[in-house]
């Protein structure tokens, strides 16, 4: 809860267009933590859908654009925005870096990088 802070969801209902922002998981596992050591804010990204995934079906990974994995979107969201997806409902427009903490800037206690990511999404027809 540390981050709290950094996470943020907003509708702008004349646009149908969606904006949130969230804390990757994962970030220990696979080099990610190394990855995420030289990202920015404002660093482009990529999201991917990964219905594979043994622990979600619902998972969507998010990789850099030179396709280095730096994590998971959190599983709470997935399974929210995964069936809109599927369904061609929500549409991801763009991801980018929002807030990087580098495991090198953190205390000599912490196992692994922060990384949180703003996702743009639109909504193609109204679902609430």
């Amino acid at each position: 809860m540390e981050y709290l802070a950094q996470s943020d969801g907003i509708y702008d209902v004349q646009n149908n267009a969606l904006t949130l922002r969230f804390e990757s998981r994962g970030t220990r596992y696979g080099g990610r933590t190394e990855q995420i050591e030289s990202m920015q804010v404002g660093d482009a990204l990529h999201i991917e859908r990964d219905p594979e995934n043994p622990y979600n079906k619902n998972n969507f990974r998010i990789f850099t654009v030179n396709g280095h994995d730096v994590g998971n979107i959190p599983a709470e969201l997935c399974n929210v925005i995964a069936p809109l997806y599927d369904e061609g409902t929500l549409l991801i427009e763009s991801a980018s870096v929002s807030f990087v903490e580098p495991i090198s800037k953190r205390n000599r206690h912490a196992r692994q990088a922060i990384l949180f990511v703003e996702l743009h999404c639109f909504l193609k027809n109204e679902c609430a």
